[in-house]
């Protein structure tokens, strides 16, 4: 059949232009470093720090609905929103899902679960095409154990403007599951 064999044909050289035009097409990165320098989180480090911490970064795509970890997958850095918008979930007991929050440009997540050395406690799945860095947990605490300053401004973030009341309150709760949960309903009414 001629026209069925053209058609594949088409089809065929179709998909091996559209292999060539993305093969051609710039792929732009950003300067890590320079990324990172603009984050509240490394803003006041020396060019020297952030050369290391950009060493233990990488960048990636993620398009939209993409999973960038379930919740109890281990976790060994934390992601940054570079563009795009992710969310923040966790599933309730009767599988509804429930938002914990939304994160946008220069936002970062997962850091709670990197320290505590922890499987993460939300599912984060982007809403939008995004592009995210990941900052693996060793470039961290290397940077804590080489300055002392760092850890104190990380704790310091952390307290003032990192964790929204609703974030706290879910990592309070996940860890009173595994502990004592009077203290964690203790601690999330004194948030509220």
């Amino acid at each position: 059949h001629l026209p069925d064999v053209l058609s594949i044909i088409i089809f065929q050289d179709f998909c091996l232009l559209s292999v060539q035009v993305i093969q051609s097409m710039p792929r732009t990165r950003i300067p890590i470093g320079d990324f990172l320098v603009n984050l509240p989180l490394f803003k006041d480090m020396d060019d020297e720090a952030v050369t290391r911490l950009a060493a233990g970064t990488t960048e990636f795509a993620a398009p939209r609905e993409t999973v960038v970890y379930r919740r109890g997958d281990p976790c060994s850095g934390f992601h940054v929103v570079v563009f795009g918008q992710v969310r923040l979930s966790l599933e309730t007991n009767r599988g509804d899902e429930k938002v914990v929050e939304l994160l946008g440009s220069g936002m970062s997540f997962g850091e709670a679960p990197m320290y505590l050395g922890k499987p993460h406690i939300v599912t984060a799945e982007t809403l939008i095409d995004s592009k995210l860095l990941y900052v693996a947990k060793e470039a961290v605490l290397d940077e804590v154990r080489r300055d002392p300053d760092f850890a104190q401004r990380l704790l310091k973030l952390f307290v003032e403007v990192r964790f929204p009341p609703q974030r706290l309150e879910v990592e309070i709760t996940e860890s009173a599951l595994l502990s004592n949960l009077d203290t964690a309903r203790a601690a999330i009414i004194s948030l509220k």
